[in-house]
């Protein structure tokens, strides 16, 4: 197994307890104070941005140091764009098609989460079972989902944190 990637789902493992361990029973204790704040966006007429970052994001996150090009080419490009993108981005950016991709789409969900109101992560619950072959790499990507929110919130970001995120 990865040793590399399983050092990044380990290196979120302190995040998620102050991320989202904070709800008792269940990360979906928190739906109603979305609702809440969502509903007081919608009365006031107020602007309100609320994103979620899964494991396609977080495989953007990593780039360029966590995962392989392949990962990139076929699990977001290919995946997330269709077949025919790839040709396209070599047309556009030739041999520096993943990197010219890679960052602006990085560039793209950062400057998102930095711009959010609500960010939606990955709760503990994609993090109970044991890594394996099968499903470390989506585990690695939504690791660095939780630890970039982790980063943001401490240089003073003033947002909600998650959505899973109780008040406590």
């Amino acid at each position: 197994m990865n040793n590399s990637l399983l050092e990044v789902i380990n290196s979120s493992k302190e995040n998620q307890k102050d991320l989202l361990y904070s709800c008792k029973d269940s990360p979906f204790d928190a739906v109603e104070d979305l609702y809440d704040i969502l509903a007081a966006a919608i009365e006031n007429r107020q602007p309100f941005s609320l994103i979620r970052l899964g494991d396609g994001e977080g495989r953007i996150l990593g780039y360029p140091r966590i995962f392989e090009k392949d990962v990139y080419i076929n699990q977001v490009l290919t995946y997330q764009f269709g077949p025919n993108v790839i040709w396209r981005l070599r047309e556009l950016h030739g041999e520096a098609f993943v990197e010219q991709s890679m960052l602006n789409l990085k560039g793209l969900i950062l400057r998102s989460v930095n711009n959010a109101d609500v960010i939606g992560i990955p709760s503990w619950l994609h993090f109970r079972q044991a890594t394996d072959e099968q499903n470390i790499i989506p585990k690695a990507a939504q690791a660095l989902c939780v630890n970039t929110v982790a980063s943001l919130k401490k240089v003073g970001q003033s947002w909600a944190v998650s959505m899973t995120k109780c008040n406590t």
